[in-house]
């Protein structure tokens, strides 16, 4: 809990100038996952393609049940970039109906429209704390 004096303008938190940009060229926005998928067995899904610095399955929060979506942050956009190549429309995971949407979450790739943009609700600043 933070007190602020009376009178004093509230305190605003942001990314550090570009800091946000370097996640988001790292982090992939995973959709239409099943909702029994955890953590786990999402890393182990996506860890082969490179070094994995953090995985978020999101959450409703009245009952911590998975909404089928995650984001995932690698150490480089190359590692990132190898796991969209290979695991964007894969249909193999057990549970699924529809295969996997695997987009970067703000696409520099010509041609692909960013998580971002496809899916217009979702933002970084709910998301992500800096490391």
């Amino acid at each position: 809990k933070c007190i602020l004096a009376p009178g004093s303008k509230p305190l605003v938190v942001k990314f550090a100038e570009g800091l946000q940009q370097k996640m988001e060229e790292k982090t992939l926005y995973v959709a239409l996952l099943p909702t029994e998928l955890n953590e786990e067995q999402l890393t182990e899904l996506f860890a082969p393609y490179g070094e994995l610095r953090q995985v978020r399955l999101i959450r409703r929060p009245e009952d911590n049940v998975s909404k089928g979506i995650a984001h995932i942050r690698y150490a480089k956009r190359s590692e990132a970039s190898a796991a969209v190549s290979a695991l964007n429309g894969y249909a193999g995971l057990h549970g699924s109906q529809r295969p996997l949407f695997v987009r970067f979450f703000a696409s520099k790739d010509a041609g692909q429209p960013s998580a971002a943009e496809t899916y217009p609700g979702y933002s970084m600043h709910h998301t992500y704390m800096p490391a």
